[in-house]
């Protein structure tokens, strides 16, 4: 099941709600692998939604319990996933925020946060 996704509780996540989301140049989702009360597997996606290339895309999620997630360079209307697998205490759903840190077609570094 595929969603967008942006600013969330992780129980929103595993709810199956669809949360729309979308940067100047960067349109976020996930596709939900595996859920339980205390754990969600997803696919975290990034498309370019911009009509340039954009080069060294790093996600960085706010739960600290992940890690920054690099998708190298993305060429206009192209989509790249990454495998994340948040855990948290039962019934403490973590509160997630995306930093997207990129270099656009012109060489100027952006930073979003979504």
């Amino acid at each position: 099941m595929k969603h967008l996704v942006t600013k969330a509780v992780a129980g929103v996540i595993l709810s199956g709600v669809t949360l729309v989301a979308s940067a100047d140049s960067i349109g976020l989702s996930f596709d939900v692998i595996a859920k339980s009360s205390s754990q969600v597997e997803f696919n975290l996606l990034a498309e370019n939604i911009g009509t340039q290339p954009i080069y060294n895309v790093i996600i960085e999620p706010s739960f600290e319990e992940i890690s920054q997630l690099n998708y190298g360079d993305l060429s206009a209307g192209s989509q790249e996933g990454r495998y994340v697998n948040l855990q948290w205490a039962a019934d403490e759903p973590p509160t997630l925020s995306w930093k997207i840190t990129y270099v656009d077609a012109n060489g100027n570094t952006v930073v979003e946060h979504q």
